[in-house]
């Protein structure tokens, strides 16, 4: 047992929120709550980042009075991150079975471990070990690391990587009847190969919010020469990556953020 650990050996979806709430990395300039990147907003999962005094007001009509609300913006989603397999669906964690699972928060180092073994519906056993952290020697960076295990299967691995400035502040039920969309979008670009950027702007305190994320695939400590293909919308951009994968192989998903207002 160690003291400066937080830990949860089983994935509880109605226990989600409040985990995302404790496994929260942060540095003193922003902070992300510890959704899994596999998952966007839904009933069971809330993935939000915040800034420090980042604040806006909107507006809502109701009962025929204006009421102003000023919320704590949730800010683009930077973590996005799941695969599929042969082209298949893309795997979503409460879509399969699940063989094994350890969170833990390292409080001492201040990384967010995650380690899961899953079934999907054709039969593949796929490990998935992730760390994740908030950077305190560089306060504008943040980085996710997966490794992916192909366990009982070979074939074509995607990874999709992601930004999106899609989200709303809907996390509080008693709130969700006010106004919630804080931001605007003004870029979603790819300045190069490897790189996506999101810029997006909030809509009254016209705080200025960019996302740069390089997402790279290593297999035996070597970077992989990845197929690459962009899926590009107004408020989101996404990277997907394909290489092939041999079974008992794991391949390495490294996604390094930075992140300025």
């Amino acid at each position: 047992m160690n003291d400066w650990v937080l830990g949860y050996n089983e994935y509880r979806p109605a226990q989600e929120g409040l985990r995302e709430a404790l496994c929260t990395l942060g540095n003193g300039y922003f902070a992300t709550r510890g959704a899994a990147p596999d998952c966007g907003a839904d009933a069971v999962h809330y993935p939000g980042t915040y800034l420090a005094g980042g604040y806006n007001r909107l507006r809502t009509a109701m009962a025929g009075r204006d009421i102003e609300n000023e919320d704590l913006v949730n800010l683009p989603n930077w973590l996005p991150l799941t695969l599929r397999i042969n082209g298949g669906e893309w795997v979503r964690l409460d879509a399969v079975e699940i063989l094994a699972y350890r969170q833990e928060l390292d409080l001492r180092r201040g990384v967010l471990h995650r380690t899961v073994r899953f079934r999907d519906p054709q039969g593949r056993v796929t490990g998935w070990q992730e760390r994740r952290l908030v950077s305190m020697a560089h306060p504008h960076l943040a980085g996710l690391a997966v490794e992916v295990s192909a366990e009982n299967w070979s074939g074509r691995l995607t990874v999709r990587s992601a930004l999106d400035g899609s989200v709303i502040n809907h996390g509080v039920p008693r709130y969700r009847a006010l106004a919630s969309q804080h931001l605007d979008t003004f870029e979603a670009g790819q300045p190069d190969a490897e790189t996506m950027v999101l810029r997006s702007r909030t809509t009254q305190s016209f705080l200025h919010v960019a996302e740069v994320a390089r997402t790279r695939l290593y297999y035996h400590a070597r970077m992989v020469d990845a197929e690459r293909q962009v899926d590009r919308h107004t408020d989101h951009i996404a990277q997907e990556l394909s290489c092939p994968i041999r079974q008992g192989d794991s391949l390495a998903v490294e996604k390094i953020v930075a992140f300025y207002t």
